[in-house]
């Protein structure tokens, strides 16, 4: 197997090399399945998922927060800047006063990208994650 460089367009990414990234980027990275990988910042869980399995074209970076008020309106409005992530809310059917916020992103590798863009990716993904938490929860 050719092992990319930062400069290597690849077309898909392993499990492995995302792991790899990770680890240069100072994150452990947890694998839980064949298309899932655990890692944290700042004490949060978050996820990236792959997508097909093996050799994953698109990349899901994910995570669920919980908040005891309404979340709609600060939904709403974080998803009006124009960033790129994306949070949806639901409430709890258990407890209505709880509601979770899903934080997620997208990234394709369509016509190919370099490692060194992954590894922005993840950057990216942990600072819009730092940004939202302090929306969401206040300073």
């Amino acid at each position: 197997m050719i092992q990319p460089t930062n400069s290597t367009p690849l077309l898909s990414v392993s499990i492995a090399h995302l792991r790899e990234s990770l680890n240069r980027l100072g994150f452990r990275g947890k694998l839980l399945d064949s298309a899932h990988i655990e890692s944290a910042s700042d004490g949060m869980d978050w996820y990236i998922e792959l997508t097909p399995a093996g050799q994953a074209t698109k990349l899901r970076f994910h995570t669920e927060l919980q908040v005891d008020m309404p979340a709609l309106e600060t939904v709403n409005k974080y998803n009006k800047m124009q960033r790129s992530i994306v949070a949806t809310c639901t409430q709890d059917e258990a407890n209505k006063s709880v509601w979770q916020i899903e934080l997620a992103t997208i990234r394709s590798l369509d016509g190919g990208v370099a490692i060194e863009l992954i590894e922005n990716w993840i950057e990216s993904w942990v600072s819009e994650l730092e940004e939202a938490v302090e929306i969401f929860f206040g300073p």
